[in-house]
Order: structure tokens, then C-alpha cells, then sequence
């Protein structure tokens, strides 16, 4: 009855986890490089227009590593989910989820939005007629933008209401409907792995993992990202807005990753498959990010004379 936790942890932890890994350190690798001015690496990262993102996104990424690195702790030394490691795991991914956000974010102003980085004029130049945050006065934008505030802070509330407690890893619940199958795991199989795997058996597929994961997913995180929104919409009445746009983004990556875990351990029952969907998402998140990397410092960045724009009537 075993065999089919077997195989999903199997994919889980021995092709999507070392995959996750593997991608982490090469895109530090790049990031890195590029900020320690390699070319090779990726040249449109070289020099100062893009070094804060870099920088942000090197963090975010080192906090992510680290985070898989408890869990091959867990899995390879402890061969137990740890209730600390569990703790740092969620807090590391969940603080490098926003770092990584801001990176992005400060990368698309560069090359596409315009609204920090007034290198050329601001995407919604055509919109407003003119741009008001240029002359000293409050964006067109700042009441959208507050209504944008209001809904981050509702939507931080949410995860705080899921159920805090332990999760039951049962490999019987994802038995294979194949009972011949079975059979030959649980009499042939596992006793061959388990003279050939050090320190593993049978019994380690049923496991639990302790509930201070849970409460950091769904207590911790969304209260950060909350004080984060909130701070986001005291800072909005600024004139400049750079601080309430950091604040925020890096929310929306502390929520983001707080949805992510609640639909992953939440809302799908077997502990298997939703650790499978947590490694699967991570994995493609990273691949996501080595492709927008590859799109948006592919080629050095060419930094042009400001550009003189319309000021409204």
C-alpha cells in the first residue's frame, strides 16, 4: 500500500526538490556574476541601472536556497521534519519570495514602466496627458493606487483563517489502485531499499509534519505581508512613492507565498500531492525568473537622456 507515496515522494523530493536546488544556484551563479560585473553572465545586469534589482533578487534567491537546504537537512541528516527547521523554511521562502517580487518589479520599471526610473518618460504618459509626479505634484494614479492598497490588505486576511496543525504524510492514501503492484513493493521492494538506503525504511514514508510550519504559512507570513500593506498605504500620501511600491510588492510576494502553501497543504488533502504542487510551482517559478532574466538582460542597457515631457494644465 506504500508504493504510491513511494513514487511521489520520489518525484517530490528526488527529481522536483533536487531540480529546485540545482536552478536556485545557477540563477545566484548569473545574478551574482553579472553584479560582480561579469558580462558573460548576463550583461544588461552589469553597471548601475539594474544593480538594486540584482541585488534584490540575489537575496531573495540566497533566502530560497537556504530554505531548500533545511529541508536536505531534514530529509539526509535528521531523516525528521524538525519544528524549527520547518519555521525557517517557510520564513526564508516566504521573505525571499518578496525580495525576489521587488527585483522584478525594479527590472520592469527600468525597461518597461518608467514610473521610478524617469530615464524615459512613464508608460501612462499617453494616458495622463502629461506627467503631474514629474513636477512635483501627486501621481494621476494615487487614488487607483489606494484602492490597490485597500484590496492587498483584505487579501492578507484570508490565509490567517485556515486550520493550524500537524500534516499527516499517509502513503496509504495515495495507494496505486494496482494491488499486485503493492504487493511486490511492500514484501520485495522495500526491504531491498531499505538494505541498500542508509538509515531508511518502510515506516518512514508514513511522517508528520509538525503544525509550526502551518503556523507560520498561514499566521505568520500574512501578518507580515498585513504590516507590510499597511505600511504601504501610510506611506501612499507621500508625494514620492517609492516606499509605499516597495512595501507593497514585497507584500504581494509574502502573501503570494502564503496562497501558494495554503491551496499546496490546505485545500488538497493528501500531504503527498500537495508537496509535489509545492515543489512543481516552485520550479516553475524559477524557471520563469531565468527566462524573464534571459528577456530583460540579455543585452547591456543603454541609458538615455531624459526625455522632456508634457506637465499637466
Amino acid at each position: 500500500m506504500y508504493f504510491g507515496g513511494f513514487l511521489l515522494g520520489l518525484l517530490s523530493v528526488g527529481v522536483m526538490k533536487t531540480g529546485v536546488t540545482l536552478v536556485t544556484i545557477w540563477l545566484i551563479w548569473r545574478f551574482a556574476g553579472a553584479l560582480r560585473g561579469d558580462p558573460r553572465k548576463l550583461p544588461g545586469l552589469v553597471g548601475e541601472p539594474h544593480r538594486e534589482a540584482g541585488r534584490a533578487m540575489v537575496l531573495g534567491l540566497f533566502l530560497f536556497l537556504l530554505s531548500e537546504l533545511t529541508c536536505a537537512v531534514e530529509l539526509y541528516i535528521l531523516y525528521i521534519s524538525h519544528p524549527l527547521l520547518r519555521m525557517f523554511h517557510s520564513y526564508a521562502s516566504g521573505i525571499g519570495a518578496g525580495l525576489i517580487f521587488w527585483g522584478v518589479f525594479l527590472a520592469l520599471d527600468s525597461r518597461v514602466l518608467h514610473y521610478l526610473n524617469q530615464d524615459k518618460p512613464c508608460c501612462s504618459l499617453d494616458v495622463c496627458g502629461g506627467c503631474s509626479l514629474r513636477v512635483g505634484l501627486p501621481c494621476n494614479f494615487h487614488g487607483t493606487w489606494r484602492w490597490f492598497l485597500v484590496f492587498l490588505i483584505l487579501l492578507c486576511l484570508p490565509p490567517m483563517f485556515l486550520p493550524v496543525h500537524d500534516l499527516v504524510a499517509d502513503p496509504a492514501a495515495v495507494a496505486l489502485p494496482f494491488d499486485s503492484w503493492n504487493a511486490f513493493f511492500d514484501k520485495t521492494a522495500a526491504g531491498w531499499l531499505e538494505s541498500v538506503i542508509p538509515h531508511w525504511t518502510q515506516a518512514q514514508l508514513y511522517f508528520v509534519i509538525p503544525s509550526n510550519m502551518a503556523l507560520v504559512d498561514w499566521r505568520h507570513l500574512p501578518l507580515l505581508a498585513l504590516v507590510l500593506s499597511l505600511g504601504a498605504f501610510a506611506t501612499s500620501f507621500r508625494v514620492a512613492p517609492r516606499r509605499s511600491i516597495q512595501l507593497a510588492v514585497c507584500a504581494v510576494g509574502v502573501v503570494g507565498f502564503s496562497y501558494m502553501e495554503g491551496i499546496a497543504y490546505g485545500f488538497i488533502p493528501q500531504v503527498y500531492v500537495g508537496s509535489l504542487a509545492h515543489e512543481t510551482t516552485e520550479l516553475l517559478g524559477l524557471v520563469l525568473l531565468n527566462s524573464f532574466a534571459n528577456r530583460f538582460f540579455a543585452r547591456p542597457v543603454v541609458v538615455s537622456i531624459p526625455t522632456l515631457v508634457k506637465t499637466t494644465q
